[in-house]
């Protein structure tokens, strides 16, 4: 059994999720057309909303994370804000 397989099976005893997708803005300076979101205005969780639940997910045990939305780095998040995620999130730079 690979380690993934593994991972997946023991955190579906846990009841945990092993991934989370957060998109963390409808905001995007493109209209692909391939996009899934509408782009309406929906608003926005605030800064401490989403501290609040990375910190449940860090508690949760979840391994991956990946944050996305519209245009993810429209949306401000400080870095100090995003460093009380402690070790559940390391922020690296993506090039595409």
């Amino acid at each position: 059994m690979s380690l993934l397989a593994e991972m997946n099976e023991k955190a579906h005893a846990l009841g945990i999720p092993l991934s989370v997708h957060i998109d963390v803005t409808y905001r995007c300076n493109e209209r692909c057309v391939h996009c899934y979101l509408d782009h309406d205005d929906k608003g926005e969780m605030t800064t401490q909303e989403i501290k609040n639940i990375l910190d449940q997910l860090a508690e949760a045990g979840v391994f991956f994370l990946v944050f996305s939305g519209g245009e993810v780095f429209m949306r401000r998040l400080r870095k100090a804000g995003m460093a009380s995620a402690g070790p559940l999130v390391q922020i690296l730079p993506i090039v595409v």
